[in-house]
């Protein structure tokens, strides 16, 4: 492995970084590392009173929530070896969360802000307008806030 691997590898939460490090996960060929800030969309749970800064804990993958996830993307992987999983999902264009996620619902709201490379590198589905963002440990995240409008077009 390479000292810069080695380097941004540390960057990560211990178990990603551990697998990461022996090659059991690697990231897509198509990921960024360096690259402008992205203005982009996530889906997090609250209550409709709840008006509570956007945090860190809004924006845990599947791993640290320890969902199994469903759909094409993870079918035919295992998922503790499939990349995709130690992401957080973000979205470029609102009508395509809201598609994904069948907004609007009581318990969801829609948070924005950018996708920088400080937070971690990341991958884009220009057809579908995905992100997938892998979150360095220390990444700051106060730049996203709660949208309030409720208009997903």
């Amino acid at each position: 492995m390479t000292k810069n691997k080695e380097i941004l590898h540390m960057k990560f939460p211990l178990l990603f970084q551990t697998k990461l490090n022996s090659g059991d996960i690697t990231f897509p060929n198509d990921t960024q590392y360096h690259y402008t800030n992205i203005t982009a969309y996530r889906c997090i749970e609250r209550i409709a009173s709840d008006t509570s800064p956007v945090t860190r804990n809004d924006f845990k993958s599947y791993f640290e929530l320890n969902k199994h996830p469903k759909g094409k993307r993870f079918r035919g992987q295992s998922n503790e070896f499939y990349a995709d999983y130690y992401g957080v999902s973000l979205f470029t264009e609102k009508t395509q969360l809201a598609n994904v996620m069948k907004l609007p619902k009581p318990n969801k709201k829609l948070c924005v802000g950018d996708v920088h490379s400080d937070g971690g590198p990341q991958l884009t589905n220009v057809n579908n307008a995905h992100i997938c963002w892998w979150l360095f440990e220390d990444a700051i995240l106060n730049g996203f806030s709660i949208e309030e409008e409720h208009n997903y077009v």
